[in-house]
């Protein structure tokens, strides 16, 4: 008989998702950029791009600067977070023409949770293979944080994912 496939416990945390509809391309970048790490990815009307950096107003992947013109829609996000912040995850996402969100996801004992725009939530960590990997060994994998929120009537519903790991 095969094992038990078991998930991951879901945490207690706090979560805030802040639209902009009237951000540019610009200030997503200019904010993602004062994180530190960021990776994402990009989707342009050439394809998808693997972004691993955001420098003056760039975007970089393993196949050079992503063309800015040709992006529609963007996902960047705070990487490699480490276990000693409060922050579990932070996402930024553009769509041309519809503007963006910034959504973060921290523990519950942050001086954030008095503030009227963070919610509860649960949370629990996931990963993903990452395309190209080779099995077995150690494939690459892409990290992420499954949020779930409690509705009206006690039904915990999955809401959101965030990603939080680095390109392989």
């Amino acid at each position: 008989m095969p094992d038990e496939l078991t998930m991951p416990s879901l945490r207690e945390a706090m979560w805030s998702s802040s639209p902009n509809p009237n951000a540019t391309l610009d200030d997503v970048l200019k904010a993602a950029a004062s994180a530190g790490s960021v990776a994402g990815i990009a989707y342009t009307t050439a394809g998808a791009h693997a972004v691993t950096s955001v420098s003056d107003g760039k975007l970089h992947s393993s196949g050079g600067d992503v063309e800015r013109a040709a992006i529609y829609e963007l996902r960047l996000w705070e990487a490699g977070i480490t276990n000693d912040r409060e922050v579990f995850a932070h996402e930024w996402r553009w769509v041309n023409g519809s503007g963006s969100a910034e959504i973060i996801v921290h523990e519950t004992s942050s001086n954030k949770e008095s503030t009227p725009k963070f919610k509860p939530c649960w949370y629990r960590h996931n990963a993903y293979l990452q395309h190209g990997a080779a099995l077995p060994g150690n494939p690459k994998t892409m990290t992420s944080i499954e949020v779930f929120t409690e509705q009206e009537y006690g039904n915990t519903v999955f809401v959101d994912e965030l990603m939080t790991g680095k390109w392989g």
